[in-house]
C-alpha cells in the first residue's frame, strides 16, 4: 500500500464576512459558520485517515507532529475525544492531543489501521443553551475503524485499502458541537468557531 504523505492546511476558521460589533448573528451569518463546520468536520475527516499512516519511529515524526498541530487547529483548548469499546463501553473523555497522538506507531506493532468516517451531519446555528452571547452548531458523524494485525506492507504491490482482508471492523457513531463566540486579539474583535468535546454514542462490530 502505498502511503499518502499529506499536511493538513486549514482554512481560515475566522468568517471575515461577519461584523464582529453585531450582537446577534444574521441568517446569513449562521449560513457562513454552518458551511465552514462543514469543512472543519471535512478536514477532521482527513486527519483520521492521513495520521495513522505515520511511523513516528523514522523521520515522518515531523510531519505527524504538525499534522497533529493543525488538527488541533480546530478544536477548543481542552476539547476531548469519547471512545466506544467492542463490548458496548465507553471510554472517559481523553484529550484530544492525547486521542491524536494514540493514532500512530502502528507500523512498529505491525499493524494496519485505517479511520475513515463514512458520514456526517451538521445541524442549523442556534444560541448557546446556557452561555449568552455564544452560539452552537450541533454534528454528528460515523466513523469506521478497521484493524489489522501481523501486516507488512508491500512494496512492490500497491494495495488499496479496500483489498485488506481487514481482522477488525468497527462502525460508531459520534456527535459535538462547534463554539462559536467574539473573540479579542491584537487585530480586533472576530466572531470565530472551534469545535468542542465529542461523544461517543454507540458501536457496531462488523468484523472480529
Amino acid at each position: 500500500m502505498k502511503k499518502t504523505l499529506m499536511i493538513l492546511f486549514l482554512l481560515a476558521l475566522v468568517a471575515p464576512a461577519v461584523n464582529a460589533q453585531k450582537l446577534e448573528l444574521t441568517t446569513a451569518d449562521k449560513e457562513e459558520f454552518k458551511h465552514r463546520a462543514v469543512r472543519m468536520i471535512e478536514l477532521f475527516t482527513e486527519s483520521l485517515t492521513v495520521i495513522p499512516s505515520f511511523n513516528p519511529s523514522t523521520d515522518e515524526r515531523i510531519l505527524r507532529d504538525k499534522a497533529i498541530r493543525n488538527v488541533l487547529r480546530l478544536f477548543t483548548k481542552d476539547a476531548t475525544m469519547q471512545l466506544a469499546y467492542a463490548n458496548g463501553s465507553f471510554s472517559n473523555p481523553i484529550p484530544m492531543p492525547s486521542y491524536l497522538n494514540s493514532l500512530t506507531n502502528y507500523e512498529a506493532r505491525r499493524e494496519l489501521v485505517h479511520i475513515d468516517i463514512i458520514e456526517f451531519t451538521v445541524e442549523e446555528v442556534e444560541p448557546h443553551p446556557t452561555e449568552l452571547g455564544k452560539y452552537i452548531v450541533r454534528f454528528e458523524f460515523v466513523q469506521r475503524f478497521s484493524k489489522k494485525k501481523d501486516y507488512i506492507p508491500n512494496p512492490i504491490q500497491n494495495e488499496k485499502f479496500e483489498q485488506i482482508a481487514w481482522d477488525y471492523v468497527d462502525i460508531t457513531t459520534k456527535g459535538g458541537v462547534g463554539i462559536i463566540e467574539k473573540i479579542t486579539t491584537q487585530s480586533g474583535t472576530k466572531w470565530v468557531m472551534l469545535l468542542d468535546d465529542v461523544e461517543a454514542k454507540d458501536i457496531e462490530v462488523i468484523e472480529d
